[in-house]
């Protein structure tokens, strides 16, 4: 049997996009929603869970060739 092989449709990508655009621009227009919290939901780390997440620096060796 053929593995299954996703697809991807740009064009349905776009449409998503614009239509989630179109309904923040409505919560907006009706105050349904605050600026600020439009952005923190939409924001770069809205999808991960704050209480897990650790920003931290790893220590790599450095071996001088």
């Amino acid at each position: 049997m053929a593995a299954q092989v996703a697809s991807f449709d740009y064009y349905e990508l776009q449409r998503a996009k614009q239509l989630a655009r179109a309904e923040d621009d409505a919560r907006l227009a009706s105050d349904a929603m605050a600026r600020a919290e439009l952005e923190r939901r939409n924001g770069m780390f809205s999808a991960f869970d704050p209480s897990q997440m650790r920003i931290g620096r790893r220590r790599v060796p450095y071996h001088k060739s």
